[in-house]
């Protein structure tokens, strides 16, 4: 009883703290993306960059979830 009671609450912790986790790197893609595509509306040479960062946040989160 008292293992399946630990393993219940591991399991919650962990799953809130990638919740956390996965909201925190949404909210910075965010606040570093939006300025960037506003910008990128101006200026079309900073869509490249955008696309970049937007990769680079993508393949991060991936790893951050898979490992």
């Amino acid at each position: 009883m008292l293992k399946k009671f630990s393993t219940i609450i591991i399991k919650f912790i962990s799953k809130s703290l990638l919740k956390l986790g996965f909201l925190c790197l949404a909210k910075i893609l965010f606040i570093i993306l939006l300025p960037l595509f506003i910008a990128s509306m101006i200026n079309k040479r900073l869509l490249p960059v955008c696309v970049l960062i937007a990769l680079l946040f993508a393949f991060l989160s991936f790893l951050l979830l898979f490992l």
